[in-house]
């Protein structure tokens, strides 16, 4: 069976703009992934809700206050000053039945980074869900 070239020339074009797709994705994520700090080191809740996929109660909110405030403490006091971030794998997976019960989520991305501080090196991960409107940040760093 002979495969006419325009066919050919179909499935190269739709293949080459799937993979541009993909690339603008993993951009994306590692963008908003290494943003995440800048949210942290300015204590910015109303940005880090602006990354979650769905409004926190006033339960939720007083948990991720907390959290923000344990993660700068454990970025910029423990270790000191961001020197480096350098850009690791993104990897993909199916989200967990809590997540998809509660958010939705019908993909998971792992970004991962590694990040050079004053006192330490660090590997470390943001995590995003898929839903059905766009990719959430589901864990920070």
């Amino acid at each position: 069976m002979k495969i006419s070239e325009s066919v050919i020339i179909f499935l190269l074009v739709i293949f080459t703009k799937q993979a541009f797709a993909n690339n603008e994705l993993e951009e994306d994520l590692m963008s908003r992934c290494k943003a995440t700090f800048k949210i942290m080191e300015n204590k910015d809740i109303k940005s880090l809700l602006d990354l979650m996929p769905v409004k926190a109660s006033e339960e939720e909110l007083v948990h991720i206050k907390e959290m923000l405030n344990r993660k700068y403490d454990e970025w910029f006091v423990t270790y000191g000053k961001i020197n480096n971030i350098k850009e690791g794998k993104i990897t993909y997976k199916e989200p967990s039945e809590f997540k998809k019960e509660k958010y939705g989520a019908i993909n998971e991305a792992r970004v991962k980074l590694r990040i050079k501080l004053d006192k330490a090196t660090s590997n470390t991960s943001c995590y995003f869900i898929k839903t059905s409107k766009d990719w959430y940040l589901s864990e920070l760093p």
